[in-house]
């Protein structure tokens, strides 16, 4: 009996601290595990922030200079420029449908609006309504810039149909060597490609 409790005693002296040690190790492995796990997602989860704002950036630029080389392009339309000069809306109105639908048939791009304004910073055409002739010079100030700098610019601005990426580029009369201006264009495309 006494050799019965001194070995008892000899195992619970070895055993019973190792068994503890081995818990806590084991526990203490444990917790730095899971620390680690919540460390590694954050940092994952940054890492794809990070890549979806990277994204989401380039395809922002690129729909900028897609607005801004359109509108370049339109702006420089024989039909556009006679249109507006001549005050053709019905030639033009055929041009600007046919230049959408060419537009979103060969590309990506299917929400695209083109827009032609007087030099005046007044509607002059819409591609997707009939409506014209309104003042858009209280609220339109990229449409501003391009009359004063008579340079296109692209950007993302309010209008009448809400926040749309816009690329606008002065359109002027190519009789003779001085360029009158006579209005600009303006090539609107929607948030959707990016958001989807």
């Amino acid at each position: 009996k006494e050799r019965c409790v001194k070995n008892l005693s000899i195992h619970s002296k070895i055993y019973i601290p190792m068994i503890v040690l081995f818990s806590f190790m084991f526990l203490a492995m444990f917790a730095c595990l899971f620390w680690n796990i919540d460390k590694i997602e954050k940092r994952v989860l940054q890492d794809k922030a990070k890549q979806f704002e990277l994204f989401a950036q380039e395809k922002l630029n690129a729909k900028f200079q897609i607005s801004i080389t359109n509108s370049i392009e339109i702006a420089q339309n024989k039909f556009v420029i006679d249109g507006l000069k001549n005050n053709d809306k019905s030639a033009l109105k055929a041009e600007l449908k046919n230049l959408t639908q060419n537009i979103k048939d060969s590309s990506d791009y299917k929400n695209i609006q083109i827009h032609v304004h007087t030099a005046d910073i007044k509607s002059f055409i819409r591609s997707w309504n009939d409506k014209s002739g309104d003042d858009l010079s209280s609220f339109r100030h990229m449409i501003h810039t391009v009359k004063n700098d008579k340079k296109a610019v692209y950007g993302i601005e309010v209008g009448k149909t809400g926040l749309a990426i816009r690329g606008i580029a002065p359109i002027f009369n190519n009789d003779g060597e001085n360029k009158e201006y006579i209005g600009s264009v303006e090539f609107i495309q929607s948030f959707e490609s990016i958001v989807k």
